[in-house]
């Protein structure tokens, strides 16, 4: 019973740091690929304010990898949090 135990503690684990990285890195990577692309992209005054979006609002997602437990979290309720922030 013990294996079986291990094993179901194994697998929730690893549920967990999924949804810890869908919740909180993933958002990071997409928004700093889109940045990426919109750099290499735009020129001027687009590029600069995007710069200055990037440096408002992307500190938002590093604050909320930075004070990561290592708990999955709500991501509907992490959406809303971060949209409240943003406003």
């Amino acid at each position: 019973m013990s294996k079986l135990d291990e094993n179901v503690s194994e697998t929730r684990n690893h549920c967990v740091a999924l949804d810890n990285y869908l919740d909180k890195y993933q958002p990071l990577r997409v928004q700093g690929m889109i940045g990426e692309t919109l750099e290499a992209c735009l020129t001027g005054a687009e590029r600069r304010n995007h710069e200055l979006y990037l440096s408002d609002k992307i500190s938002l997602l590093y604050k909320i990898v930075l004070e990561d437990s290592g708990e999955g979290a709500n991501i509907q309720k992490l959406i809303i949090q971060l949209n409240e922030q943003a406003k």
